[in-house]
């Protein structure tokens, strides 16, 4: 966890610029399980960021709340290969706006939000510290719990039903749902120490 504040002031300098004050706070948690042929990895993520600059309003630079859970067995200790099951869930805790108008917000919280789950293959190499998540089966929601924004069509949501002086006959969808195929992949390597 931590917190990242920055400053940028301009005090006699003739190339210009804007003075202006940054914090993000942020917080990366892991929680990993393994034991014999199983493995068990959570992680959490949380970010939020803000930016004042000289003459603009208070603005959110970064949101994300953020949930990652992979579970996987194998037949024997000599394969890498797990049979794997995968969850995601992201949104966001503020809203959202195309600056500089704020009154009307553009995403707010669980409007979006996605959530991913998927069954399949992982291939888990402890040497190279690479992973490849193939999944031929995963389902991708789309929450969109604001009906306002659902009655758009933001994000993907089949929009409102309106009649002809703009009054809601049918209200927009609050959620999506997709079928598909996932493939992932990750490789960490130490280029020095």
């Amino acid at each position: 966890v931590g917190v990242n504040l920055s400053e940028v002031a301009f005090v006699n300098w003739n190339a210009g610029g804007n003075n202006s004050i940054s914090a993000l706070v942020y917080g990366n948690l892991e929680r990993n399980y393994k034991k014999d042929d199983l493995n068990w990895r959570n992680k959490a993520i949380v970010r939020y960021g803000i930016n004042s600059q000289e003459g603009q309003e208070l603005r959110k630079t970064e949101d994300e709340l953020r949930f990652n859970s992979s579970f996987g067995y194998r037949k024997d200790s000599i394969s890498n290969w797990f049979y794997s099951a995968k969850f995601n869930f992201n949104t966001q805790f503020t809203n959202g706006y195309k600056y500089p108008d704020t009154d009307s917000p553009i995403s707010k919280f669980m409007a979006p939000g996605y959530l991913f789950l998927g069954i399949g293959s992982e291939y888990s190499d402890p040497v190279e510290d690479l992973k490849v998540y193939i999944s031929p089966v995963t389902q991708k929601s789309t929450f969109v719990l604001d009906q306002d924004l659902a009655d758009n069509g933001a994000f993907g949501v089949e929009e409102a039903e309106l009649d002809a002086d703009g009054n809601v006959i049918t209200p927009g969808e609050n959620h999506l749902l997709e079928i598909g195929i996932l493939i992932t992949n990750n490789f960490n390597y130490n280029i020095a120490d």
